[in-house]
């Protein structure tokens, strides 16, 4: 009979501690979103290349894109965003300028714990554009790039119903090319060089590469921001802010920003 609970009390210890961890620490569900996201925007712009006044106004956001999420393991997303806003000087009036920036991304993490995930985001597009309205020739000042961040993401299950989310961005490396000073659209390092051709039609379009410069973090820096609440499977409220800070010419940084609320709708929602 000892026998009989000897080898019962052997059989429980060797398999329940691994039924219990397979029940408790395991969590591989996959939820699929398709989603659109509406808000407000602020933007602020200085280029103290020419000028020491702070540009700001506000504007919109809209927001399209797919994301991934297999629980412990890793979260993905595709996306695309179009801010608007409408900046004016904060010490005279000088008119306004528009401020337009598009910006398609791809990103990728990988679970480090069940909260945690970290990984890379790529911006396939990535287009600032504003535009001065009391000028009329060269009245665009615009960034054309492509950067690579490292990226961080925290999830949090509050209860039931809420959801939290934190996610931060920031530039490794990356090209861009920069409009210069009073919305002039040709690249800096381009007039440094010389022999700046006025009929080279590459030169002044936004969405030209040619004359770009390889940025990285130390004479480029980028961060984004995001802190969102969801709630239950559809709806998800979110602020975003993002900064940007470069110099083209020594001494002198740009230095723009833009912040979101926007509320954010799961038009398809599966999770299994």
């Amino acid at each position: 009979m000892k026998k009989n609970h000897l080898v019962t009390f052997l059989l429980l210890s060797l398999f329940l501690p691994v039924q219990l961890q397979a029940q408790t620490v395991m969590d591989n569900s996959i939820t699929k979103n398709f989603f659109i996201g509406l808000g407000g925007a602020y933007s602020d712009f200085q280029d103290t290349k020419y000028s020491d006044v702070r540009e700001s106004g506000f504007g919109g956001q809209f927001k399209i894109g797919f994301n991934n999420l297999k629980k412990e393991k890793h979260f993905w997303e595709l996306a695309g965003s179009f801010n608007y806003s409408s900046e004016n000087a904060s010490t005279h009036d000088q008119g306004s300028s528009i401020v337009l920036y598009p910006n398609i991304y791809f990103k990728y993490l990988w679970a480090v714990s069940k909260t945690v995930y970290v990984g890379g985001r790529v911006e396939a597009f990535d287009n600032y554009v504003k535009i001065y309205t009391n000028l009329n020739n060269n009245s665009t000042f615009g960034t054309t790039a492509n950067h690579l961040y490292g990226s961080i993401l925290y999830l949090k299950d509050i209860n039931n119903n809420w959801k939290f989310k934190a996610i931060g961005d920031l530039a490794l490396i990356g090209v861009q090319k920069d409009g210069t000073a009073f919305a002039m659209s040709y690249s800096q390092n381009r007039l440094e060089e010389g022999g700046v051709d006025y009929q080279d039609p590459k030169m002044g379009d936004p969405s030209s590469y040619a004359y770009a410069q390889f940025r990285y973090i130390g004479n480029n820096f980028i961060l984004k921001t995001e802190y969102s609440f969801m709630f239950k499977k559809r709806m998800e409220f979110s602020y975003t802010w993002e900064m940007r800070r470069y110099a083209v010419v020594s001494g002198y940084p740009t230095t723009w920003g833009m912040h979101n609320i926007v509320f954010r709708f799961n038009i398809v929602h599966r999770k299994k």
